[in-house]
């Protein structure tokens, strides 16, 4: 390995077996003041054979590393993580003596085999003066389980443990895009992860599956908890007095906007409207404003006829469980707290309520509805904290990992409880 960064052994580079261009290359560039650090010929390595080197700028602590004679890094070695060829410039040593710091990761720290190691490292010469951060992304693919040390290059001694386990697995072979949340959440609550999953299928099966970006207005929930004669939980409870909107119950009583509706992260009347049109859609049922421009007066009449005019047969089935037969009243559907939200199709009153095993609440104070959609992993954390809140012990001989119980009252219906645990069967056990 040859060091050329002064006048006085730059004569050393017409001594190298590399290319004219290379050697002009290097003139020039200790010329400018840089270090420039290369092998005296080509070199042998793996497969590949050719030539490499690192210039530093001592005037602002950057580098260039360059393989294939100025390729700069386009040629690739296939190598056990973490000796691949850029890890072999990093260990080369060297006459000046580095000193490493490393920012990232730190001791310890516990990697899942395939994540991505964060590494940032700063490096000091003293003489000559020069410093330089090293920000690279390591694969942990081919690391072996356990302790593994990762060291600075540059001749420095610096290292850090960290620990790589074995790769969480997919919870079945479809949809994988949330597994590592379900399998987090469900170890969380002692939920087996694919009957969390088989919940999230059956939610969102009926619009684009495995989506968060999907709620649900609940006419009869608005009614018995917020607009309905006897309210079991009412409008100026907090923190749903944050989220209503303004209009009539049915007591005839004028309901306004909560201070949170204006700052909510998208115009809740957009609820209302096709998502062809840059809105969202409640679940399974497209709504157009009967009385245009004026979202505020839709009724929950007009909801019933929209349900009935471009569904055909009523997508949500409300006569079936809606609002009490016989109730010719009308009012204002309070979209936000009687909605259900994200992948689980949690309502949001109870989501409100969730605490996670510590005792702590899922919700904060900052979170609204919209939240729930926004941050999947909130949303999925909540559909856990209600199921096992439901969980009232392990079912034997019931094909679906012993909860067909807590499943059965996640919803409250049979053919509920049947089609998760078929959908678990099928896909998730």
């Amino acid at each position: 390995m040859q060091s050329i960064e002064v006048s006085w052994n730059e004569a050393e580079i017409d001594s190298l077996q590399i290319s004219a261009a290379l050697k002009t290359a290097f003139h020039e560039a200790v010329s400018d003041g840089k270090i420039i650090y290369t092998p005296t010929a080509p070199i042998a390595y793996n497969h590949w054979r050719g030539l490499f080197y690192i210039a530093i700028d001592l005037a602002t602590g950057s580098a260039t590393y360059a393989i294939g004679a100025g390729l700069n890094g386009g040629y690739t070695v296939v190598e056990a993580w973490p000796n691949g060829l850029r890890d072999f410039f990093r260990q080369l040593d060297h006459s000046a003596t580095v000193t490493a710091q490393i920012i990232s990761p730190t001791a310890n720290t516990t990697y899942r085999k395939g994540d991505r190691i964060h590494w940032i490292a700063n490096y000091q010469v003293v003489s000559p003066n020069t410093h330089w951060t090293e920000d690279l992304q390591l694969d942990t693919r081919q690391a072996s389980l356990g302790s593994n040390t990762l060291r600075a290059g540059y001749g420095s001694v610096t290292s850090v443990v960290v620990r790589i386990v074995e790769e969480a697995g997919r919870i079945g072979t479809i949809h994988p895009k949330y597994d590592k949340e379900i399998r987090e959440n469900g170890t969380k609550y002692g939920i087996p992860p694919g009957i969390l999953k088989a919940i999230i299928h059956k939610e969102t099966q009926t619009d684009r599956i495995f989506d968060p970006r999907t709620s649900r207005y609940e006419p009869k929930r608005d009614y018995e908890d917020f607009s309905g004669p006897n309210p079991s939980i009412g409008m100026n409870n907090l923190p749903f007095s944050d989220y209503t909107l303004a209009g009539k119950n049915t007591r005839g009583a004028t309901t306004t906007d909560g201070s949170r509706v204006a700052s909510l992260p998208r115009d809740y009347r957009t609820t209302l409207k096709n998502t062809g049109n840059g809105g969202w859609q409640l679940r399974g049922i497209v709504i157009t404003d009967r009385t245009p421009n004026n979202a505020t007066s839709t009724t929950v009449a007009e909801l019933y006829a929209n349900d009935d005019d471009i569904i055909g047969s009523g997508s949500q089935g409300w006569p079936a469980f809606g609002i009490p037969a016989g109730f010719t009243g009308n009012f204002t559907p309070q979209f936000l707290i009687s909605s259900s939200y994200g992948l689980g199709h949690v309502m949001y009153p109870e989501a409100t309520e969730t605490k996670d095993p510590q005792g702590n609440f899922v919700m904060k104070s900052h979170h609204g509805p919209h939240d729930l959609v926004d941050d999947a992993e909130l949303g999925i954390e909540a559909a856990a904290a209600i199921l096992k809140d439901k969980f009232r012990g392990l079912v034997s001989n019931d094909d679906c990992a012993g909860w067909s119980q807590a499943v059965r009252a996640y919803n409250g219906r049979d053919s509920y409880r049947d089609e998760v645990c078929r959908i678990y069967t099928s896909n998730y056990k």
